[in-house]
């Protein structure tokens, strides 16, 4: 991309000024958090575990955590860092719960976080292919922002934007011998436990019982009618807390 002033209609092009640090880009964001991305800025250099992360926020849009990292090279893997922070925020959830509730100076429960709409933010002065590709999935929880500064103090942040209509939440498992399987129908399944409904699904993938427990992630101690019309649960304490 090239900048130019103009000037009696003639152009003089702004140079490319690049960042000397990662920290020059963090600072900049996260002093501009809220104009950038209307997000509320809840700490810097947060430590969790053995990770740092750079920059936590909160998007009150969606009820959601939101970790930025910022990058100044290209020889790392976004989907590596990426899904390590998920599972970092997804199973360490009261850590991220106390330091939000330090923020808003009121005691917060679990579920008034939407953990299902967390992401991952990754800017950076540029991308390579493998970069981008790698997250060129649809719903994917990963955003990618290149951020340039020009020499007359204009600075211009670019999200790369996904191509593709597949998405990961179609997990392909050997056990269900290609089956696609939308990742919302555990919800679902779970929601007629709950509500002693029918499970409609079974019958349309063709799914044994083995199969469709295995590939939902479910207790093996689950027990269901041969024809899937009646939903029981066996006397396991466990699965009576669970649902």
């Amino acid at each position: 991309m090239k900048l130019f002033n103009t000037k009696n209609l003639l152009l003089n092009e702004v140079s490319n000024e690049p960042f000397k640090l990662e920290r020059d880009i963090q600072e900049l964001i996260e002093k501009n958090l809220d104009t950038i991305f209307g997000y509320l800025f809840i700490s810097s250099e947060l430590t969790v575990q053995k990770y740092r992360l750079d920059t936590l926020c909160f998007d009150e849009e969606n009820n959601s955590f939101v970790i930025i990292e910022y990058k100044k090279g290209s020889s790392y893997s976004v989907i590596d860092q990426g899904y390590t922070y998920l599972q970092l925020l997804l199973n360490n959830k009261s850590e991220f719960l106390l330091t939000l509730s330090q923020y808003f100076n009121r005691v917060l429960k679990i579920e008034d976080v939407d953990w299902s709409q967390s992401r991952v933010i990754f800017i950076s002065p540029s991308f390579n292919s493998y970069q981008m590709d790698s997250v060129n999935f649809k719903n994917l929880p990963f955003e990618l922002w290149e951020i340039k500064k020009f020499s007359n103090g204009v600075v211009i942040l670019d999200q790369h934007h996904s191509t593709s209509q597949e998405s990961i939440e179609f997990v392909s498992d050997p056990m269900t011998q290609g089956v696609m399987m939308p990742g919302n129908l555990v919800s679902a399944f779970e929601q007629c436990i709950l509500n002693k409904r029918q499970f409609p699904y079974r019958p349309i993938l063709n799914l044994s019982l083995k199969q469709l427990i295995h590939c939902l992630q479910l207790p093996t101690q689950l027990l269901l009618s041969s024809d899937f019309n009646i939903l029981k649960l066996s006397n396991s304490p466990t699965l009576k807390k669970r649902y």
